[in-house]
Formats: C-alpha cells, sequence, structure tokens
C-alpha cells in the first residue's frame, strides 16, 4: 500500500500533527529531548510500547496522531 493510502486508512483526528510543529515553551510538561527521541522511532524496532497520559487539553491526541503519521512515512 502507498504511503498515502496508509496515513488515509489510519483515520487520524488530526492528519496534519507534526513533531516540528509542538509549541515546547507552550506545553511545559513535554521535553523536547524525549519527544525527538519517540520522533526517531526507535522504540518500535524495539517492540516497545508508548503510553501517553495528562489531563485534558495538554495535546495526547496530537502527539499520538504525530507519531502515527511519522511511523507511516
Amino acid at each position: 500500500m502507498p504511503v498515502t493510502g496508509s496515513i488515509v486508512s489510519l483515520r487520524l483526528t488530526r492528519n496534519t500533527a507534526h513533531f516540528e510543529d509542538v509549541d515546547y515553551p507552550h506545553a511545559q510538561a513535554l521535553d523536547k529531548s524525549t519527544m525527538m527521541a519517540l520522533s526517531s522511532l526507535k522504540w518500535i524496532w524495539e517492540y516497545h510500547s508508548v503510553l501517553i497520559e495528562g489531563t485534558t487539553g495538554v495535546g495526547k491526541t496530537y502527539i499520538a496522531c504525530a507519531l502515527a503519521y511519522k511511523a507511516c512515512l
């Protein structure tokens, strides 16, 4: 399946989510180095999981969509 088909089949709520667009100074609880490590997708090849938790409105869905989008590229 082509990459664009993979991304469309995910049905992401935020299909334009990218790690480069995260406003780290605004999102105080996010550590940029941790987010960049996650965006390398090394955790997938090592068969690890990622748990995203936080209160309402902190960007959990955005981060999950950014991970899914990056994994399809």
